[in-house]
């Protein structure tokens, strides 16, 4: 029986999954894509820069050298990596007591489309299996009621804010239409 080695596959998978020169449209898609690859893989980083010009992350582990460090492309808002220590140098074990879990925001973002031209779009429980099947990643169900919310709320707008545009709008009637109530 030939025993496998999953350790080299966790690092074989994530060396593929980032490259030097790999571009990302704003440093919220960036961080997006960490969070759930830190997730798909049991592993944590710490962020050790983060403004508008430069993200830099590293993992947990002190002894560990794994590291990326992106740029923004100055005059757009493209932040290309830069820098990339692909190889964890930590104990497999210690990747998985505390990995990083995805933002509700990260979630929400990556099932938007579910939720654009239907009145109702997946349940908390179809969002816990797509994450699993398409992100190969398990998730809570608070995490994924946050993330419907968020998703919900994005493509249909908040009923709050949606009323408080109506004195604008009667505003903009009158404005249009003198002499009428």
């Amino acid at each position: 029986v030939k025993e496998i080695d999953y350790a080299n596959q966790f690092r074989f998978a994530l060396m593929e999954a980032v490259k030097i020169k790999q571009q990302f449209k704003s440093k919220t898609e960036l961080k997006s894509n960490f969070e759930i690859l830190a997730m798909k893989h049991n592993f944590d980083y710490k962020v050790l820069k983060s403004d508008t010009r430069w993200w830099a992350v590293r993992c947990v582990e002190k002894d560990c050298n794994w590291r990326v460090r992106a740029e923004n492309l100055k005059g757009t808002t493209l932040f290309i990596i830069n820098k990339y220590v692909g190889e964890h140098s930590c104990a497999p074990s210690g990747k998985t007591k505390n990995a990083r879990m995805a933002s509700a925001k990260t979630v929400g973002n990556l099932i938007l489309k579910k939720y654009e031209g239907i009145k109702e779009g997946p349940k908390p429980n179809d969002i816990i299996q797509l994450m699993r099947t398409e992100h190969g990643c398990q998730i809570s169900y608070d995490l994924a009621w946050e993330a419907r919310e968020y998703a919900v709320n994005y493509v249909r707008g908040i009923p709050e804010k949606s009323y408080g545009k109506i004195p604008k709008y009667l505003h903009m009637l009158k404005e249009a239409n003198p002499g009428t109530h």
